[in-house]
């Protein structure tokens, strides 16, 4: 039963989708299966591979996040400084 909680993953599959952030998508799509994995096979293993996983979906996003702002989609530094603040 703690493998419903990696299914809340799916939901940002879904809003990626619906922005056309296709890659960002598979990541999250990724990162669900692995979750499901390590829940459902508690090893080694399965362990790092969500980590590796969670890794790719953390990295791509502040990419993404990255290429935003340096495209002027960040209105200030000060909104800027306090999106990262709130998600770390």
């Amino acid at each position: 039963m703690r493998f419903y909680s990696s299914l809340v993953f799916l939901i940002n599959v879904c809003v990626a989708l619906y922005y056309e952030y296709y890659l960002y998508s598979a990541c999250f799509l990724l990162l669900t299966t692995t979750s499901l994995y390590y829940h459902s096979h508690n090893t080694r293993l399965s362990s790092i591979m969500d980590k590796i996983a969670i890794y790719i979906v953390v990295c791509y996003g502040a990419y993404l996040f990255y290429k935003k702002i340096r495209g002027g989609g960040g209105s200030n530094k000060t909104q800027t400084f306090l999106r990262v603040i709130i998600f770390l």
